[in-house]
């Protein structure tokens, strides 16, 4: 409290000065109007805090008037969400570096449900297939484009797949522009789901 009462924000919180946070206050108190500002970056001098010297916060900065409607504080909320945003950035990372894997094996992952007709494919999988996520037709353009010789035996092992929670197989395909491929697919029926998870390598 020592460093806070009685002493303006710029005394308490000098390293704010050129950070963004002392705007949007100011601004808060010219307009009257409530606002938020989330993930808002900040170094802090927090020596004895054992936190970090880098936060993220949210804050809520809530205008008070007085009996004559005009502005004579503002009540700030403030939640560190340092933590929060550090796990999320390490999954965007991972999820980053997982999507530059796949495209270097090509290697594309999907999830299937025959009993809902339903299927959902990553985007190296649309790619390695030529389709498009956002064409409703793209599970008719895969299947018309497995060869005619080889769509008996997809569709058959397929099914079993699914009735037996697993399948492995190649089939070959032809791109409308890399001609045709060898695709290796393998997938599992996880447990107590009728959905199917799995790959395909070209």
């Amino acid at each position: 409290p020592a460093d806070f009462l009685g002493n303006t924000v710029r005394e308490s919180l000098p390293e704010t000065e050129t950070q963004g946070f002392l705007d949007v206050l100011y601004r808060a108190c010219a307009s009257g109007e409530t606002c938020r500002v989330l993930e808002m970056k900040l170094s802090l001098n927090r020596p004895h805090a054992a936190q970090p010297k880098e936060g993220y916060f949210d804050f809520g900065f809530q205008p008070v008037r007085d009996s004559n409607g005009q502005t004579n504080s503002v009540l700030i909320h403030a939640l560190e969400v340092t933590a929060n945003v550090k796990a999320r950035k390490v999954l965007e990372d991972t999820t980053k570096r997982f999507r530059l894997a796949q495209s270097a094996a090509q290697i594309g992952t999907w999830e299937w449900d025959p009993v809902e007709d339903r299927n959902a494919l990553s985007s190296e999988l649309y790619r390695m297939f030529g389709t498009s996520r956002s064409d409703p037709e793209s599970a008719k353009r895969w299947m018309e484009r497995v060869l005619p010789e080889d769509w008996p035996m997809v569709s058959q092992l397929m099914m079993e797949g699914h009735r037996r929670g697993k399948m492995e197989f190649e089939y070959r395909y032809q791109h409308p522009e890399n001609g045709v491929r060898w695709f290796f697919c393998k997938g599992r029926r996880a447990r107590g789901e009728t959905r199917m998870y799995g790959i395909v390598q070209d």
